[in-house]
């Protein structure tokens, strides 16, 4: 019997860029849509960097429906040569309700 070669997958996982809630230290869950902060920007394009560098190179980048985490994946495919981007909106963050934009250390219990 003849058995085909074993194919591999690695997942790398990148959480998305800061968000003016996130520099604050304030909860800011699936429920709640934020663009990146300045400085999440420079964080997905250095993160873009050190993913650049690795092997195998990242062929597909699959990322929530949230503003934060899409403008991240773009930044990063930009820099990777441009690989698809999925949306899967069920990637999202839990939802937070009335915990978010509540300080982080006040909800931590």
């Amino acid at each position: 019997m003849t058995h085909a070669p074993e194919q591999r997958t690695t997942l790398r996982f990148v959480r998305h860029g800061a968000t003016a809630a996130n520099l604050l230290g304030l909860r800011c869950g699936g429920d709640l849509d934020l663009e990146l902060a300045d400085c999440g920007r420079s964080q997905a394009e250095e993160a873009a960097q050190r993913i650049a560098g690795l092997c195998p190179p990242v062929g597909i980048i699959v990322t929530s429906d949230l503003k934060r985490t899409r403008e991240t994946a773009q930044i990063i495919a930009r820099a990777l040569g441009k690989p698809a981007i999925v949306v899967e909106p069920e990637f999202a963050e839990r939802s937070l309700g009335e915990w978010n934009l509540h300080p982080i250390d006040e909800t931590q219990s």
